[in-house]
């Protein structure tokens, strides 16, 4: 096959076989204090974490409610759904935990060494922190009573 002819083949094959995805993004009302540092998603519900503590909407940004009761920084810098738990990293004050989506927090106690906690994340198993001084860590449970995050 002439290059020409393989160079057409190629070019009809990519444009057919590539979909297009476009993204249309709409403006929402942010929760108090404006910048959001992070988002996390668990059955209709979206958690906002600011500089202001962590927010809820259960109506896809339009409206906000503070979710703050128990968490002693509200400097959030992460938060994240883990086994039908909420987590928020916080600013100095390492990760917070809620079992009743956020009503209410506890602070996790041991196994940071840096609690200026930066990117919560979970696969489903293990909920792993990232830190500001470059550290990671995870946890294998984070029910009641259990362990804390581990380095």
């Amino acid at each position: 096959m002439k290059p020409t002819a393989t160079a057409i083949l190629t070019y009809l094959f990519i444009a057919t076989a590539t979909i297009r995805v476009s993204a249309q993004w709409f403006e929402t009302t942010a929760p108090e204090g404006g910048t959001v540092n992070s988002f996390a998603w668990s059955s209709g519900r979206l958690y906002a974490g600011n500089n202001d503590g962590v927010f809820l909407s259960s109506d896809s940004g339009a409206t906000w409610m503070a979710l703050n009761e128990g968490l002693t920084d509200r400097r959030i810098w992460s938060v994240a759904v883990h086994n039908g738990m909420l987590f928020a990293g916080t600013n100095d004050s390492g990760a917070f935990r809620s079992w009743d989506d956020g009503y209410t927090w506890v602070r996790m106690k041991h196994g940071l060494g840096d609690r200026r906690i930066r990117a919560l994340a979970s696969d489903g198993m293990n909920l792993f922190a990232g830190t500001l001084g470059g550290s990671s860590a995870r946890t294998t449970t984070a029910s009641p009573g259990g362990p804390s995050i581990r380095g």
